[in-house]
């Protein structure tokens, strides 16, 4: 899964809300990308996403189909997805984690200088040596910006990942930018309009968008590359079989104490 989210102004009782509209893109097994669904709720919480999750299941997702879930850090949809896709690995968008770091920071100057030694760190070429450079990153920071420092050593593991991923794929599954390019269009066209009449209205233009762009992603060229992609659903399920044959030896050691 690709997740994003924006807020759309809409007219309700009489009265402009802000209401967000929550778009889930999946890969299949051939590496395309498509959009899975579109939904406008009142807030971005664990219930709506619950909600999207909910349908998304009714409608046939398999559960143990999704393997990992790239997207910003909404708290709302991490707490559903550990509910309803417990298999599944998360990836912090590092897009908008080097955001979120770069605003703990003052001056051009030294936001330049942030902004550069994470991307070396993003850009590392495995996980040991990623881990290695943000521990230098975490250091250097601890007496001039200790509140960056701490949410760095708090946080920033959970941007590391695609690591697991084949190196071919990481380019593009570290971030949602993808669809945060395409939220920029949805938000371009829907600006026109400025305050929907109401929630049915904003949610029949900003799906047509995705039916539209989801065609040229499924008759375009692929996401990812289906081989590596089948390498790493194998991998998963050869660890999936391990992890439940060790359970099962555990159960008979149980039984047999």
């Amino acid at each position: 899964f690709i997740n994003n989210l924006h807020y759309e102004k809409v007219r309700e009782n009489g009265q402009i809300r802000d209401r967000v509209v929550l778009m889930l893109v999946g890969i299949d097994e051939d590496g395309y990308r498509q959009f899975l669904g579109t939904y406008m709720k009142t807030t971005e919480t664990e219930a709506s996403w619950s909600e999207v999750f909910t349908d998304l299941i009714d409608r046939g997702i398999d559960p143990d189909s999704v393997k990992y879930i790239v997207s910003d850090k909404h708290r709302g949809m991490r707490k559903a997805m550990a509910k309803f896709f417990p298999g599944s690995s998360w990836q912090w968008c590092q897009t908008h984690y080097q955001r979120n770091a770069e605003a703990k920071i003052s001056g051009k100057e030294e936001t330049e200088k942030l902004h550069q030694h994470i991307r070396d760190v993003f850009n590392s070429p495995n996980y040991e040596t990623a881990r290695a450079r943000a521990d230098k990153l975490i250091e250097h920071y601890e007496e001039s910006y200790p509140n960056l420092a701490n949410s760095l050593d708090e946080t920033i593991e959970e941007t590391f990942t695609v690591f697991n991923l084949p190196k071919k794929h990481r380019k593009r599954l570290r971030t949602n930018n993808s669809l945060e390019r395409f939220n920029g269009e949805i938000k371009r066209r829907t600006k026109v309009v400025r305050i929907f009449p109401n929630r049915a209205s904003c949610l029949r233009l900003v799906t047509a968008l995705c039916m539209e762009q989801s065609e040229e992603w499924v008759t375009g060229r692929r996401y990812v590359n289906k081989e590596s992609l089948d390498e790493l659903l194998e991998e998963n399920q050869l660890q999936e079989e391990e992890k439940n044959d060790s359970d099962l030896d555990l159960q008979r050691e149980v039984v047999l104490a």
